[in-house]
């Protein structure tokens, strides 16, 4: 059962991938994708949560951008916080076996202060 509506709408009706140019488009996408249920609760998640959605749920509901940080060991950062090890990929291949025509942007990148990994 998903935790969100499932997303089963043609999203871009009649797109046409090779006459697309990718940065003539909207694209929605979210800041800091991965950040739900970073920091400590009451404390410094307010601060740095800026998604309360999973990736996968924000696919679900739409979001077609992922900015991605990361720290040196992969883990996903938000400034000096660290989160668990989010299965961005995971989520992404999750929702793309459930749709039939879909185009996900994902952006990692290391947050600043933080080597590439």
């Amino acid at each position: 059962m998903f935790c969100c509506e499932p997303f089963d709408v043609p999203w871009w009706p009649g797109l046409n991938p090779r006459k697309l140019i990718i940065n003539k488009i909207v694209r929605p996408g979210t800041h800091n994708s991965a950040t739900n249920g970073i920091g400590t609760p009451l404390i410094t998640r307010p601060f740095a949560e800026c998604q309360t959605l999973s990736i996968y749920e924000q696919l679900v509901k739409g979001v077609r951008l992922l900015d991605v940080r990361v720290q040196e060991d992969r883990r996903i950062c938000h400034g000096p916080l660290q989160s668990y090890s989010v299965g961005v990929v995971e989520d992404v291949k999750k929702f793309l076996s459930e749709t039939k025509s879909e185009i996900i942007i994902l952006e990692i990148r290391t947050e600043f202060g933080h080597k590439d990994p």
